[in-house]
Protein backbone atom coordinates (compact mmCIF):
# COMPACT_ATOMS: atom_id res chain seq x y z
CA UNK A 1 0.00 0.00 0.00
CA UNK A 2 1.58 3.49 -0.90
CA UNK A 3 2.08 6.06 1.37
CA UNK A 4 -0.08 9.29 1.75
CA UNK A 5 3.59 11.38 2.95
CA UNK A 6 7.09 10.88 1.93
CA UNK A 7 7.88 8.74 4.87
CA UNK A 8 6.15 5.73 6.37
CA UNK A 9 2.24 6.62 6.11
CA UNK A 10 0.68 3.39 4.68
CA UNK A 11 -3.18 2.97 5.46
CA UNK A 12 -5.86 4.45 7.54
CA UNK A 13 -6.98 8.58 6.39
CA UNK A 14 -4.21 11.97 6.31
CA UNK A 15 -4.67 12.32 9.96
CA UNK A 16 -3.38 9.27 11.06
CA UNK A 17 0.47 10.18 9.84
CA UNK A 18 0.38 13.87 9.43
CA UNK A 19 3.57 14.71 11.80
CA UNK A 20 5.41 17.74 12.58
CA UNK A 21 8.56 16.58 13.23
CA UNK A 22 8.94 15.26 9.64
CA UNK A 23 8.16 18.37 7.55
CA UNK A 24 7.31 22.18 8.03
CA UNK A 25 3.36 23.03 7.27
CA UNK A 26 0.68 25.18 8.13
CA UNK A 27 0.17 25.02 12.28
CA UNK A 28 3.56 21.93 12.23
CA UNK A 29 4.49 23.22 15.58
CA UNK A 30 8.31 24.30 14.66
CA UNK A 31 9.71 27.74 16.07
CA UNK A 32 9.45 29.35 12.60
CA UNK A 33 5.46 29.15 12.60
CA UNK A 34 4.63 32.87 14.09
CA UNK A 35 6.57 34.23 10.82
CA UNK A 36 5.09 36.36 7.98
CA UNK A 37 6.65 33.97 5.30
CA UNK A 38 7.39 30.91 7.55
CA UNK A 39 9.91 28.61 6.01
CA UNK A 40 12.94 26.92 8.07
CA UNK A 41 16.74 26.75 6.89
CA UNK A 42 16.89 24.06 4.07
CA UNK A 43 17.49 20.31 5.96
CA UNK A 44 16.45 21.36 9.35
CA UNK A 45 14.49 18.31 9.54
CA UNK A 46 18.13 16.81 10.55
CA UNK A 47 17.18 14.87 13.66
CA UNK A 48 18.00 17.66 15.61
CA UNK A 49 14.45 19.97 14.50
CA UNK A 50 11.29 20.41 16.91
CA UNK A 51 9.29 19.04 17.26
CA UNK A 52 12.10 16.63 17.90
CA UNK A 53 12.30 14.30 15.59
CA UNK A 54 14.53 11.89 13.53
CA UNK A 55 17.23 13.23 10.26
CA UNK A 56 13.97 13.34 7.31
CA UNK A 57 17.12 13.23 4.41
CA UNK A 58 15.15 10.69 2.07
CA UNK A 59 17.64 8.29 0.03
CA UNK A 60 18.89 10.32 -2.23
CA UNK A 61 20.11 12.63 1.11
CA UNK A 62 17.47 15.18 -0.45
CA UNK A 63 15.30 17.53 2.15
CA UNK A 64 11.97 19.19 1.86
CA UNK A 65 10.20 16.96 -0.73
CA UNK A 66 7.56 17.75 1.33
CA UNK A 67 6.46 20.93 3.09
CA UNK A 68 8.53 24.11 3.87
CA UNK A 69 7.65 25.49 -0.09
CA UNK A 70 6.09 23.48 -2.81
CA UNK A 71 7.72 23.05 -5.47
CA UNK A 72 7.58 23.71 -9.15
CA UNK A 73 8.65 20.32 -11.48
CA UNK A 74 9.83 19.67 -15.03
CA UNK A 75 6.61 18.44 -15.99
CA UNK A 76 3.29 20.44 -17.32
CA UNK A 77 -0.15 19.81 -15.43
CA UNK A 78 -2.26 17.19 -17.40
CA UNK A 79 -5.51 15.44 -14.92
CA UNK A 80 -6.00 12.70 -17.51
CA UNK A 81 -2.08 12.16 -17.01
CA UNK A 82 -2.04 8.97 -15.37
CA UNK A 83 -4.42 6.85 -17.71
CA UNK A 84 -1.56 7.97 -20.96
CA UNK A 85 0.57 5.39 -21.42
CA UNK A 86 3.25 7.43 -21.65
CA UNK A 87 3.07 7.88 -18.00
CA UNK A 88 4.21 4.10 -18.05
CA UNK A 89 7.20 4.25 -19.27
CA UNK A 90 10.52 4.61 -17.78
CA UNK A 91 11.96 8.02 -16.74
CA UNK A 92 8.98 9.50 -18.42
CA UNK A 93 9.45 13.02 -19.05
CA UNK A 94 5.67 13.87 -17.89
CA UNK A 95 2.96 15.34 -20.80
CA UNK A 96 4.78 17.40 -23.14
CA UNK A 97 2.46 20.50 -22.76
CA UNK A 98 -0.55 21.58 -20.80
CA UNK A 99 -3.99 22.48 -22.57
CA UNK A 100 -3.73 25.89 -19.71
CA UNK A 101 -0.38 26.56 -20.19
CA UNK A 102 -0.01 24.76 -16.32
CA UNK A 103 3.13 23.84 -14.76
CA UNK A 104 3.20 20.91 -11.92
CA UNK A 105 3.54 21.87 -8.41
CA UNK A 106 4.75 19.70 -6.01
CA UNK A 107 4.99 18.68 -2.06
CA UNK A 108 3.14 21.38 -0.31
CA UNK A 109 4.50 24.22 2.14
CA UNK A 110 4.15 26.10 5.03
CA UNK A 111 1.38 27.90 3.62
CA UNK A 112 -0.39 24.51 2.80
CA UNK A 113 -3.06 22.88 4.48
CA UNK A 114 -1.39 19.87 6.39
CA UNK A 115 -3.70 17.21 5.31
CA UNK A 116 -4.22 17.08 1.73
CA UNK A 117 -1.12 19.79 0.36
CA UNK A 118 1.81 17.19 1.59
CA UNK A 119 0.74 14.38 0.07
CA UNK A 120 2.80 12.70 -2.63
CA UNK A 121 0.02 12.10 -4.66
CA UNK A 122 -0.75 15.70 -5.31
CA UNK A 123 -0.29 17.49 -8.38
CA UNK A 124 -1.13 21.65 -7.74
CA UNK A 125 -2.54 23.01 -11.41
CA UNK A 126 -4.02 26.88 -11.44
CA UNK A 127 -0.02 28.37 -11.94
CA UNK A 128 1.76 29.26 -15.03
CA UNK A 129 5.49 29.24 -15.43
CA UNK A 130 5.39 33.14 -14.75
CA UNK A 131 3.88 32.44 -11.13
CA UNK A 132 5.82 33.95 -8.47
CA UNK A 133 5.41 33.78 -4.24
CA UNK A 134 6.80 33.22 -1.08
CA UNK A 135 5.35 29.58 -0.68
CA UNK A 136 6.56 28.41 -3.68
CA UNK A 137 10.14 27.10 -4.59
CA UNK A 138 11.52 24.68 -7.77
CA UNK A 139 13.29 20.84 -7.99
CA UNK A 140 16.46 21.04 -9.36
CA UNK A 141 17.80 17.44 -10.43
CA UNK A 142 21.16 16.67 -12.23
CA UNK A 143 21.32 13.04 -13.79
CA UNK A 144 24.60 11.17 -12.62
CA UNK A 145 26.87 11.11 -15.84
CA UNK A 146 27.41 7.87 -15.48
CA UNK A 147 23.49 6.70 -15.49
CA UNK A 148 22.91 4.43 -18.48
CA UNK A 149 19.78 6.88 -19.19
CA UNK A 150 22.52 9.39 -20.53
CA UNK A 151 23.74 6.83 -23.39
CA UNK A 152 21.86 8.63 -26.19
CA UNK A 153 24.28 8.13 -28.85
CA UNK A 154 24.66 12.10 -29.63
CA UNK A 155 27.60 14.49 -28.80
CA UNK A 156 26.91 18.10 -29.66
CA UNK A 157 27.52 21.76 -28.65
CA UNK A 158 24.67 23.18 -28.57
CA UNK A 159 25.38 26.86 -29.61
CA UNK A 160 23.89 30.30 -31.36
CA UNK A 161 25.06 33.26 -33.02
CA UNK A 162 22.69 35.90 -32.64
CA UNK A 163 22.85 39.39 -35.14
CA UNK A 164 21.70 41.79 -31.88
CA UNK A 165 19.76 43.51 -34.63
CA UNK A 166 18.73 41.08 -36.92
CA UNK A 167 15.58 38.84 -36.33
CA UNK A 168 17.95 36.19 -37.72
CA UNK A 169 20.07 33.81 -35.24
CA UNK A 170 22.01 30.69 -36.52
CA UNK A 171 21.45 27.74 -34.08
CA UNK A 172 24.29 24.67 -34.80
CA UNK A 173 24.40 21.18 -33.04
CA UNK A 174 26.57 17.81 -33.82
CA UNK A 175 25.68 14.36 -34.02
CA UNK A 176 28.19 12.36 -33.59
CA UNK A 177 28.85 9.83 -36.25
CA UNK A 178 31.50 8.09 -33.84
CA UNK A 179 28.37 6.94 -31.52
CA UNK A 180 25.64 6.29 -34.21
CA UNK A 181 28.34 3.36 -35.68
CA UNK A 182 28.33 1.97 -32.47
CA UNK A 183 24.42 1.67 -32.41
CA UNK A 184 23.64 1.12 -36.22
CA UNK A 185 19.92 0.17 -35.08
CA UNK A 186 19.18 3.29 -33.30
CA UNK A 187 16.24 5.73 -34.19
CA UNK A 188 16.94 9.21 -34.66
CA UNK A 189 13.76 10.32 -36.65
CA UNK A 190 12.97 12.33 -32.99
CA UNK A 191 15.55 14.78 -33.43
CA UNK A 192 13.60 18.03 -32.34
CA UNK A 193 14.85 21.56 -32.42
CA UNK A 194 11.99 24.03 -31.03
CA UNK A 195 12.24 27.50 -29.75
CA UNK A 196 10.11 28.79 -26.15
CA UNK A 197 9.55 31.70 -24.68
CA UNK A 198 9.90 32.73 -21.41
CA UNK A 199 6.57 31.05 -20.25
CA UNK A 200 7.51 27.97 -21.72
CA UNK A 201 5.10 27.93 -24.24
CA UNK A 202 6.48 26.88 -27.69
CA UNK A 203 6.61 29.27 -30.54
CA UNK A 204 8.53 27.14 -33.07
CA UNK A 205 9.31 23.63 -34.44
CA UNK A 206 12.84 24.32 -36.41
CA UNK A 207 13.63 20.93 -37.02
CA UNK A 208 11.79 17.22 -36.28
CA UNK A 209 12.94 15.01 -38.39
CA UNK A 210 15.07 12.24 -38.93
CA UNK A 211 19.40 13.37 -39.26
CA UNK A 212 22.11 11.87 -40.37
CA UNK A 213 25.59 12.50 -37.99
CA UNK A 214 27.67 15.18 -38.38
CA UNK A 215 27.23 19.04 -37.88
CA UNK A 216 23.66 20.99 -38.64
CA UNK A 217 23.15 24.49 -39.04
CA UNK A 218 19.58 25.90 -38.26
CA UNK A 219 18.27 29.52 -38.94
CA UNK A 220 15.18 31.01 -36.53
CA UNK A 221 14.30 34.03 -38.76
CA UNK A 222 12.37 35.40 -35.69
CA UNK A 223 9.15 34.00 -36.12
CA UNK A 224 6.70 31.53 -34.68
CA UNK A 225 4.99 28.48 -36.39
CA UNK A 226 2.40 30.50 -38.09
CA UNK A 227 5.05 32.56 -39.75
CA UNK A 228 4.10 35.87 -37.42
CA UNK A 229 7.36 37.73 -36.29
CA UNK A 230 8.24 37.55 -32.34
CA UNK A 231 8.41 40.61 -30.24
CA UNK A 232 11.78 41.31 -28.66
CA UNK A 233 13.00 39.17 -25.67
CA UNK A 234 14.49 35.93 -24.04
CA UNK A 235 13.86 32.96 -25.51
CA UNK A 236 14.82 29.32 -24.83
CA UNK A 237 16.27 26.80 -27.76
CA UNK A 238 15.51 22.86 -27.25
CA UNK A 239 17.55 20.30 -28.56
CA UNK A 240 15.96 16.54 -28.36
CA UNK A 241 17.62 13.75 -29.82
CA UNK A 242 16.36 10.25 -27.84
CA UNK A 243 16.45 10.80 -24.44
CA UNK A 244 19.00 14.26 -24.26
CA UNK A 245 17.73 16.82 -24.09
CA UNK A 246 19.66 20.13 -24.01
CA UNK A 247 18.22 23.61 -23.44
CA UNK A 248 20.05 27.13 -23.81
CA UNK A 249 18.82 31.01 -23.49
CA UNK A 250 19.19 33.66 -25.94
CA UNK A 251 18.04 37.12 -26.21
CA UNK A 252 16.33 38.42 -29.54
CA UNK A 253 16.70 42.05 -30.24
CA UNK A 254 15.65 43.38 -33.74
Amino acid sequence: MANHYPWASSGGSYGDHIDGSKANYDGSGDPYDTQTIATVPVGYYDGNQIPAGVDMANGYGLYDMAGNVIEWVWDWYDDQWYSNSGATELDTKGPSESAMNWKTLRGGSWHTGQLFGLRCALRLPQHTPDYIGSALGFRCVKRDENSSVNDVLIEYGLTNYPNPFNPETTISFKISSRVLDQNPTRDFKNTELTIFNIKGQKVKTLVNEQLTAGQHTVVWNGTDDQNKPVSNGIFFYKLKVGNYIQIKKMLMIK
